[in-house]
């Protein structure tokens, strides 16, 4: 009876034991076949042209056959526009036999340092604009983009235009909420300031006063806050949302802030303003060229997330030779804090319910948010060889906060090995390189990390 069934089943899915690739370029499109890498005239076998096709492709073969090779999804080399996350589900899995490699073509045989640039960027191209005033460099926003918080240029991450320029300013005082201003949280979310900032704060109009975010440093933490209102009897700043998870200078006198998104009037080599819905402008450094410049907004803030649950797992997939971009971190109208290590902020590369996944011989850079998070159910994955850098938050984490019963929701036996992590917190200055939360059975080994304003590996969370 089990040979007839499997006999039946071999003639509905012919078993198919040799790998199978389909191609990706950046001339492709997602109407073609995939499994040629060049368009076959008079025919649909041609490349696909984005990595969601190509994901779709692979579950489409899948449907049809049963593979007990690898599959592979070979990217040409280019850059591949990647405007939303592409998501994954357990029905996007490998097996143990038939793995899927998404990977930079003729990435197995060369280095990763010298193979061909895959790049998935989630930045937007902005125009040159001809009327850009002296010193500074002006590009036209595109109708489709409306909030921001990023602008990178020729690869880079340009400053929001901020005060002080460097280092910080200090609160001169607690907030004493009064009849006329009551508030919720004042500890949290007012301080006072010395007079000749509140001056300068006073002269914004309320359109750039709406665009104004307050960055307040907790000895190890940093909160973000929009501006609420300003009080003149006692020349401070209350701030929107519920505030900060640390009263201000509850850890002492001469708490630090700094204020970004300020107007162009603020601008410094390196930094850049928004002029209005239409445009941007940049002050570039010393010996860097109009005519030959790349500016980008980001228009996403994740890349890939990877969705399973506790029954259906993701598996046996590998993530080879390629480079993510330019995404984003956009404030929320209540602002943003944490206790700690920007523990709420997500990832890039974020998977929940993962197994065996590999990313191998990768690039994650100039992010909003953290670059990889094996996060809920994740075991017996990889990430080795891969180079994050200019990040808004950390680098890679390992688990959550919350402690997880032994069993199919729990993370652990990830290994982290040999990778570089340069330039992180950004944006979340109390972000770690690699964090570990409620996990254990991992290996962290061999790993170069750099350039960062906290912690370098934090392993646990619980105190006590």
């Amino acid at each position: 009876m089990k040979a007839l069934c499997l006999l039946c089943l071999t003639l509905l899915f012919p078993l198919t034991g040799t790998c199978q690739t389909i191609y990706v370029a950046p001339n492709g499109n997602d109407s073609h076949s995939g499994i040629s890498r060049n368009l076959k005239r008079g025919t649909h076998d041609g490349p696909l042209r984005t990595l969601d096709g190509a994901r779709k492709a692979v579950a489409k073969f899948r449907s049809t056959n049963i593979y007990t090779a690898p599959i592979h999804v070979e990217f040409v080399a280019g850059n591949y526009e990647l405007l939303k996350p592409v998501i994954f589900g357990p029905e996007d899995s490998g097996t143990r036999s038939s793995p899927v490699i998404y990977e930079a073509e003729n990435s197995v045989e060369m280095s990763y340092g010298n193979s061909p640039k895959v790049v998935f960027n989630s930045g937007i191209k902005l125009i040159p604009a001809n009327n850009h005033s002296a010193g500074t460099w002006k590009y036209s926003l595109p109708d489709s983009i409306s909030d921001f918080d990023q602008l990178y240029i020729n690869d880079k991450r340009a400053t929001p235009a901020r005060l002080p320029s460097k280092f910080w300013f200090h609160m001169t005082g607690k907030y004493k909420p009064s009849p006329e201003h009551p508030i919720a949280n004042p500890s949290g979310r007012a301080f006072c300031v010395e007079p000749d900032i509140y001056a300068q704060l006073k002269v914004f109009t309320q359109k750039d006063l709406a665009r104004v975010v307050v960055v307040v440093y907790h000895s190890w933490e940093i909160s973000r806050h929009h501006i609420e209102s300003l009080d003149d009897s006692q020349k401070a700043i209350i701030l929107k949302g519920p505030g900060a998870p640390w009263a201000f200078m509850e850890w002492g006198a001469n708490q630090r802030f700094h204020l970004e998104g300020l107007n162009a009037g603020n601008l410094k080599p390196g930094m850049w303003s928004r002029v209005d819905k239409k445009s941007v402008i940049y002050m570039p450094y010393p010996g860097e060229k109009f005519d030959h410049s790349d500016a980008r907004v980001p228009v996403c803030e994740q890349a890939i997330v990877m969705t399973g649950d506790a029954k259906h797992k993701i598996q046996y997939i590998t993530f080879r030779g390629l480079s993510f971009r330019n995404t984003g971190y956009l404030l929320p109208p209540d602002g943003h804090s944490d206790g700690q290590a920007a523990a709420s902020i997500p990832a890039i590369l974020q998977m929940d319910f993962a197994g065996h996944v590999l990313i191998q011989g990768c690039e994650v850079s100039h992010t909003g948010l953290y670059g990889v998070w094996f996060r809920e159910g994740c075991t017996d994955c990889k990430i080795e060889q891969c180079y994050l850098h200019d990040l808004g938050g950390g680098g890679i984490r390992i688990g959550e906060t919350t402690i997880r019963p032994a069993g199919p929701s729990s993370t652990g036996s990830i290994i982290i090995d040999n990778n570089i992590i340069h330039q992180s917190g950004r944006i979340f200055m109390g972000s770690i390189g690699i964090w570990v939360g409620q996990s254990g059975s991992n290996r962290i080994t061999h790993n170069d990390i750099s350039d960062t304003f906290y912690t370098g590996i934090s392993d646990g969370w619980t105190w006590g």
